[in-house]
């Protein structure tokens, strides 16, 4: 979980190696959510002042071997 300086709220879960992220405004509404599909495991999030979001996590890749990765989610929710 993180928190914005205008408090909007960040949540995550992984459900089903799909990794998923919820924005919330300060009074509970969300403002955005998006799923990232095969994180097998979640590491840390963190928001900045532009309110652009990274996670760390690592993902199987095909030989079944885990990659280490950072995505960073622009403040409208879309990877950039």
């Amino acid at each position: 979980m993180a928190i914005d300086d205008s408090l909007n709220v960040y949540v995550s879960g992984i459900c089903n190696d799909d990794l998923l992220i919820i924005k919330y405004n300060s009074i509970g509404n969300i403002i955005w959510e998006t799923i990232f599909n095969r994180m097998a495991h979640f590491g840390a999030m963190y928001v900045d002042i532009n309110r652009n979001t990274y996670i760390t996590g690592s993902i199987e890749n095909n030989n079944s071997i885990l990659d280490f990765v950072t995505i960073k989610y622009n403040a409208f929710g879309n990877i950039t």
